[in-house]
C-alpha cells in the first residue's frame, strides 16, 4: 500500500481505540460511580487494580430512575374520556416545516380509538396519536 494510505488507515484506527477507550473510562449515570468498562473487566480502566462492582446495587438504581421518569411522564397527562360521536384531532407525527401538527376533526364511532377518515374508511388509533377536539 502507499505510504500516506497506511498513515490515514493508522489515523483512524488510533481515533477509534482513543473514542473506544473514552467510552470504556466515561462515569455513567445510572452505574454511578462505576465506567461501563470496570463493570465489564472487574478492574479499573486506568490502573491494573480489581474493582468490586454489585449489579444489584446498580439494577436497583437504574430500576428507580425508570419508575421516577415514568411517574414524571404520568403526571403530565390529561385525563380525558372519548365518547361515541366526539371530535378528536389527529396528531402528525415527524411533519415538515409547513406541514399542520394535526388533521381533523374526525368523528369517533366505535369505543374509544375507531375514528372515521372518510364514509367507508374506519381506523383504530392509540389514544396517544388522539387530541381532543373543542370548538371555540
Amino acid at each position: 500500500m502507499a505510504p500516506n494510505i497506511q498513515t490515514a488507515k493508522q489515523a483512524v484506527d488510533d481515533a477509534l481505540a482513543a473514542c473506544n477507550h473514552a467510552m470504556r473510562c466515561a462515569v455513567s449515570q445510572s452505574l454511578k460511580n462505576n465506567t461501563p468498562g470496570e463493570v465489564v473487566f472487574a478492574c479499573d480502566t486506568l490502573l491494573n487494580i480489581p474493582v468490586i462492582v454489585n449489579l444489584l446495587s446498580i439494577q436497583e438504581k437504574r430500576q428507580l430512575m425508570v419508575n421516577k421518569n415514568l411517574r414524571q411522564q404520568n403526571a403530565k397527562q390529561k385525563e380525558f374520556d372519548y365518547n361515541v360521536g366526539g371530535k378528536v384531532l389527529i396528531k402528525n407525527f415527524n411533519p415538515s416545516k409547513l406541514d399542520p401538527k394535526m388533521e381533523g376533526p374526525y368523528q369517533i364511532t366505535y369505543g374509544t380509538v375507531e375514528v372515521c377518515r372518510s364514509p367507508q374508511v374506519f381506523e383504530g388509533l392509540n389514544i396517544r396519536c388522539l387530541v381532543p377536539f373543542h370548538r371555540v
